[in-house]
């Protein structure tokens, strides 16, 4: 991961993080998937650690590198998390 994102902080701004887009990524049944899974080491002595087992992100069709259509493709959409209540 390190080599993928460059983590930098800028004066009145904030922390950033850059990260290129992986040209061969790891498919599962050729779509992309991540998997966000959440943990906090809240005290090493002694040592405790809260753990949230997350949820797993997967693309609606199959991964085209050459696609335009975003469903091929995972992206955070930060402010506009869908309402899963409305379903």
């Amino acid at each position: 991961m390190s080599d993928a994102c460059f983590f930098m902080t800028v004066p009145y701004a904030g922390s950033f993080a850059l990260c290129r887009y992986l040209a061969n990524p790891l498919l599962l049944e050729k779509k992309k998937f991540d998997i966000r899974a959440y943990m906090l080491i809240a005290s090493t002595v002694p040592y405790l650690v809260l753990y949230h087992k997350g949820y797993i992100r997967l693309t609606m069709c199959d991964y085209d590198p050459s696609a335009e259509s975003l469903l091929a493709h995972l992206t955070n959409q930060v402010g506009k998390a869908p309402k899963f209540g409305m379903l």
